[in-house]
């Protein structure tokens, strides 16, 4: 060759090499990251990277000019590393790691150099870091409901178990592996973690990614809530009567608390009800159901009927976000009846709830004690025991004339009115009412005057009492010794003597006057007066029983309103119908009853 052509040639070639970075056969090295997913560390955390691999598996980085196999970082000279965020590193190697210390979403790019002429790879390979921090908590309060309680004070119920869930930031980041990281009222690790509140307190609940996320807290307070209100009601075969001088509750339990403690009234051999209330200071965050229960005094059962219902059969009720709740009570009826007498009680009970799907246990709520229990024959009969005499009305059925008529006719049941008039006109009679001002029939029982002998006010007192009962009563004045009175109730029919000597004679209805007058005895009767029925009549004036019943009225002679004489009249007497006989009033006088003399007119009494 041309001397002068080889020299040219080899000019040429020498530019190339200083106009081009690569030769002809110097290819461009390849950067590859293996294993470029995701990676997901906590702030704070470091990330490795690895641009290297292994030849034999054809990963990693690699200059083909090295000939195959492929990877293993052959033929690669530098490795440069950018993270997402400020300069190139240069200086790490193929395999560096790097803390990130701020949340976010990072690309990391990777370029290599050859060993040849340190011609740069073409191409950056790339991959993504998240670095994630705890953004904010949210509760699970009703199944489905999620609420976001970042930062927040939130109010349960002890015995509740609720979920908590942590959310990343970066939104679309998932957690590295074994965080969040939960502490406080519970710990562990993981998404979510379900916390029982057993003690009542305030707590916190705080979530956090690694050891340097600052993490995020709620607030919990834990409360018990107490009873508050306990009212009596009716329904569901309970039978409740309202009483006129107060309200329809009991005294309220919470501390502070006043009201009312009138007196439950329920009906004997019913069901008794309540409707309960409770409160606390602070309102809880989300409702729940609970069971709620009212656990009697055991000695105090018999007259409530039971528990309020039994575990067993206790009711669901709602707790809402504010108090008192539920907001308008719930009613619990006994299981039982109650027992079949006249009677009055003090009643404790003690109330419980429990939360069913969280732990499933009893928590006691409080206490009402003392409340007042009055049992009756009836719901209390209103109008006039007598014509032109003062009605027993709403007004008059007040708290101090049932504690009064529970106690004079307390321990009666059965359904036969009879008794209890027995018992009522044993414990008014002479000997056992205290004296007071003058009687006035409106005033209901205001009290007779015992020093005027008005055996009628006595009369008309058991009546009252007997109304206020439940049991309809009513009053009149017979003349036992011309046997010209009889039963007065402003009807018309009429009675006659009791004996069968005297059946026949009728007994015309007189009105009312005093026994200094004449000889009248008061008495008091459960039906109305008839030709067609018996009447059973009750005389509470005196304290001396079975005489003989033209003794009747000799009030003037009884040492119970004027001292010597014979003892007069009786506790218990009887009158009948007297057939169809004419209704002319027969004077008896003397001792024209002799031939009745081995008759009694009282039957059957519970005198003293």
């Amino acid at each position: 060759m041309n001397r002068r052509i080889l020299t040219a040639v080899l000019i040429l070639v020498s530019l190339s090499f200083i106009v081009s970075p690569c030769y002809a056969w110097d290819t461009f090295p390849i950067a590859r990251i293996v294993d470029p997913i995701p990676q997901y560390i906590c702030v704070g955390d470091a990330a490795s990277f690895d641009g290297v691999g292994s030849a034999p598996a054809q990963t990693g980085s690699y200059d083909p000019d090295n000939g195959e196999p492929y990877g293993g970082g052959k033929g690669i000279a530098t490795y440069g590393w950018w993270y997402g965020y400020g300069n190139w590193d240069y200086s790490s190697g193929g395999k560096p790691s790097h803390t990130y210390n701020t949340a976010g979403v990072y690309y990391v790019h990777l370029y290599v150099y050859d060993d040849d002429l340190g011609t740069r790879s073409q191409y950056w390979d790339t991959c993504m870091v998240y670095v994630v921090e705890v953004d904010k908590i949210k509760i699970n309060y009703a199944g489905t409901s999620w609420d976001d309680v970042t930062g927040e004070t939130i109010v349960v119920l002890k015995g509740t178990k609720y979920t908590f869930e942590a959310f990343p930031n970066p939104s679309s980041a998932i957690w590295p592996p074994n965080t969040p990281n939960w502490s406080g009222v519970a710990s562990g690790t993981g998404e979510t973690i379900d916390v029982t509140f057993n003690s009542t307190g305030t707590y916190t609940l705080t979530a956090k990614c690694g050891s340097v996320d600052t993490g995020k807290t709620v607030t919990i307070d834990v409360i018990v809530p107490a009873i508050d209100e306990v009212s009596f009601v009716s329904g569901s075969g309970a039978t409740a009567y309202d009483i006129y001088d107060g309200t329809d509750r009991w005294r309220k339990a919470r501390t502070g608390q006043t009201g009312e403690n009138d007196p439950g009234c329920f009906r004997k051999a019913n069901n008794s009800a309540v409707r309960v209330k409770f409160w606390h200071e602070k309102n809880l965050t989300y409702a729940i159901g609970v069971k709620v229960w009212g656990d009697v005094d055991l000695w105090d059962e018999d007259t409530t009927g039971g528990n309020y219902p039994g575990t067993s059969s206790a009711p669901t009720v709602v707790f809402s976000t504010s108090w008192p709740a539920p907001t308008s009570g719930h009613v619990i009826v006994s299981p039982s009846t109650i027992q079949d007498f006249v009677h009055d009680d003090s009643v404790d009970i003690r109330w419980e709830y429990k939360v069913p799907w969280g732990t499933n246990s009893w928590i006691y709520a409080g206490r009402s004690n003392n409340l007042d229990y009055y049992i009756v024959w009836d719901n209390h009969k209103t109008g006039a025991p007598k014509s032109g005499a003062g009605s027993f009305t709403d007004s008059d059925y007040t708290k101090t004339h049932i504690r009064d008529a529970i106690d004079w006719g307390e321990g009666v049941g059965g359904t036969d009115a009879e008794d209890l008039a027995d018992e009522v006109c044993d414990s008014v009679h002479r000997s056992f009412v205290y004296a007071g001002p003058s009687y006035n029939v409106s005033n209901c029982w205001g009290i007779h005057d015992t020093s005027t002998g008005h055996c009628g006010h006595l009369a008309a007192e058991m009546a009252y009492v007997m109304r206020c009962l439940g049991v309809a009563c009513f009053m009149s004045h017979a003349n036992l010794v011309d046997v010209s009175g009889g039963l007065n109730d402003g009807g018309t029919g009429n009675g006659a003597g009791f004996c069968d000597t005297h059946e026949g004679i009728p007994v015309k209805k007189m009105g009312d006057t005093y026994w200094s007058s004449n000889h009248w005895q008061g008495c008091a009767y459960l039906e109305t007066a008839s030709p067609n029925r018996d009447t059973i009549c009750w005389d509470p004036q005196h304290n001396e029983h079975e005489v003989y019943y033209w003794e009747l009225g000799n009030d003037r002679d009884n040492p119970a309103d004027a001292p010597g004489g014979r003892y007069g009249t009786l506790f218990n007497y009887r009158w009948r119908r007297a057939g169809t006989g004419g209704g002319t009033s027969q004077s008896l006088s003397g001792d024209d009853h002799t031939n009745c003399s081995g008759l009694r007119i009282v039957l059957e009494h519970n005198g003293n």
